[in-house]
């Protein structure tokens, strides 16, 4: 009976011994994984990361946010510090990192891929940077993610299908960047986003008829693209909508009345199409219109 107790407790030391080892193991990769994060910053002149030392405990670094009770790494914020260099693929070790946000610097490559490993992201903010190549479809894997921006960059390729898996998103932009090919046909699938962004792209193509399945949509903007075919009626479904904005395309048919049902509306922005007709009487139910162009 003695040997019984001697051997649990035994057994519940080298668990718990187990469970720590774990622990530390699991906080040195992403340590390591800042710190390669840190190695790939070739610039940085105002010292924003001068304090990533040894000497200083992770979670007391510039821009990082830990979990009080696990000291994993769950947020890091380096806005508008003039960082230059890429972002290093080692962040996807980082398992636990929900904010990942470093808009306004001068990062530069391509977005990595392995960012798709960090599958709790809820933000991913990438804007106002000078990043290149393809969105990369991985990104889709982010079913958590609800805020994604990734304007202001040199962006190529397509816009990838699996991106509109995220049905978490509550607000996406990609704008001013050099995207080519259509706005995927399920983009209906965001149906808690309130705010969808693509100006400044060169999307051609339609609009897909799945955008009246998005109930919650604030803001729409496709302007300034080469958008061609019909504006769908099914805009007319979009109730919460304030914001339309698809001037400077090659949008062509005519304004469908049931922009009419968009009560909402604030802004309406649709110069600089192909579009014909008259004005639809059923647009004189936007009381609230203060632009329309």
């Amino acid at each position: 009976m003695l040997s019984l107790k001697i051997s649990l407790t035994i057994g519940i030391v080298l668990s718990i011994a187990s469970i720590v080892s774990h622990a530390e193991t699991s906080l040195d990769v992403e340590i390591q994984a800042l710190k390669a994060f840190k190695n790939s910053i070739t610039g940085d002149p105002s010292g924003a990361l001068a304090d990533w030392v040894d000497s200083h405990h992770h979670c007391n670094w510039s821009g990082i946010a830990c979990d009080p009770s696990s000291n994993h790494v769950i947020s890091i914020s380096l806005v508008s510090l003039q960082l230059q260099g890429e972002i290093s693929p080692f962040l996807g070790n980082i398992s636990g990192l929900q904010v990942f946000d470093v808009t306004s610097n001068s990062f530069s490559g391509y977005i990595p891929s392995q960012l798709s490993l960090c599958t709790q992201l809820t933000q991913l903010i990438l804007v106002d940077n000078s990043l290149s190549g393809p969105i990369p479809p991985e990104l889709g894997n982010l079913k958590s993610l609800q805020y994604l921006d990734l304007g202001n960059n040199f962006l190529n390729g397509s816009l990838p299908d699996s991106i509109f898996n995220c049905t978490s998103l509550l607000g996406i932009a990609f704008t001013f960047n050099n995207l080519t090919g259509r706005i995927p046909s399920n983009i209906g699938n965001l149906v808690n986003a309130t705010q969808i962004l693509g100006y400044g792209n060169n999307l051609v193509g339609s609009i897909p008829l799945s955008i009246g399945q998005l109930g919650a949509l604030r803001a729409l903007d496709f302007s300034q693209n080469k958008l061609s075919g019909v504006i769908p009626r099914e805009i007319g479904n979009l109730t919460n909508l304030e914001y339309l904005e698809l001037f400077q395309n090659s949008l062509s048919g005519k304004v469908p009345s049931e922009l009419g049902k968009c009560s909402k509306l604030l802004s309406l922005e649709l110069s600089d199409n192909k579009l014909v007709g008259s004005i639809p009487p059923e647009l004189g139910n936007l009381v609230r219109l203060e632009t329309w162009k």
